[in-house]
């Protein structure tokens, strides 16, 4: 390009902002739009229009079903019903035992069954093969 004094200056660098500092896309110099979201549709502090971030969880840890990142809710149960020490609401654990080894039927298994558990269910319990299961 031709230097001197009759030579046009050249030309400025192209600027894609327009005065109102947007791009024809419609996003800042800081790659955010009008509304305050980048180009994946997270805002600065990365959560979306509806308030989740990327891993699914809101501003207050949960998720869209409501349950922290351990999979307990707000009640602090997880998703079968049990909290974090393995009991659900009514006391029983995973196996269907409470605290003292009762089933919900009240069949205990060394025959210490709780008043007016029904004797035959609980002998049914007692002979059924070790799966895990209570009833």
């Amino acid at each position: 390009m031709p230097v001197g004094p009759d030579c046009p200056p050249p030309p400025a660098p192209h600027d894609p902002y327009g005065p109102d500092g947007y791009d024809n896309f419609g996003y800042d110099r800081s790659g955010f739009d009008r509304a305050g979201f980048d180009r994946f549709g997270y805002d600065r502090f990365g959560f979306d229009r509806f308030g989740y971030d990327r891993s699914g969880y809101d501003r207050s840890g949960r998720d869209h079903a409501g349950r922290d990142h351990a999979g307990f809710d707000r009640f602090g149960y997880d998703r079968f019903g049990f909290d974090r020490w393995g009991r659900d609401h009514a006391g029983f654990d995973r196996s269907g035992l409470d605290r003292e080894g009762y089933t919900r039927a009240g069949c205990r298994a060394d025959g210490k069954d709780r008043p007016g558990a029904d004797r035959a269910v609980c002998d049914a319990w007692r002979a059924r093969p070790a799966t895990g299961s209570a009833g």
